[in-house]
């Protein structure tokens, strides 16, 4: 996918609509990682002939990296970002992802989805670097969570924080 195919501008809304600003990237330098990147993977998800979701991966080092999966609101709840997790699972390689401390029931929900999707929460201590393009910059405590066995995991935490 590029930013110029008919749906980019769709998943970019998604993308605004559903993270807050410290969990997404400015949109220039979303867009900038979707043309260039080759170890970033934008993907539209695609129902019933309709746009239901995104799910951008990075893959580096035998490891996929899920930075954000959101399916639309009308569509939640059918089963789909479980069908994306089944496909990225298929792709045999480790995955890793980050989800908030779980201090809220929303919080507590999403790591029961991915721990029911076969995930395990990590207790190590992590930050997310952030930065909002205009200038705001700070850490975001997360938790990781992982499918699969990483063995390097100290040096794709490294690789996470830096992308």
């Amino acid at each position: 996918m590029s930013t110029d195919d008919a749906l980019y501008l769709d998943l970019e809304r998604l993308i605004v609509n559903t993270f807050p600003v410290n969990e997404r990237r400015p949109e220039d330098e979303q867009r900038r990682l979707t043309n260039t990147e080759p170890h970033f993977h934008p993907h539209a998800i695609i129902h019933d002939g309709h746009l239901c979701g995104l799910a951008n991966t990075w893959h580096f080092d035998g490891v996929r990296y899920i930075e954000h999966i959101a399916i639309t609101p009308s569509q939640r709840a059918h089963g789909i970002a479980t069908d994306v997790l089944r496909i990225l699972k298929g792709q045999g390689d480790p995955i890793i992802l980050e989800v908030e401390p779980p201090e809220s029931d929303e919080a507590r929900r999403r790591i029961a989805f991915y721990e029911h999707n076969g995930f395990r929460l990590l207790t190590r201590e992590y930050e997310q670097p952030w930065n909002d393009g205009r200038g705001d910059v700070g850490n975001l405590k997360m938790n990781l969570m992982i499918w699969g066995e990483i063995a390097n995991m100290d040096e794709i935490v490294r690789k996470i924080q830096s992308v």
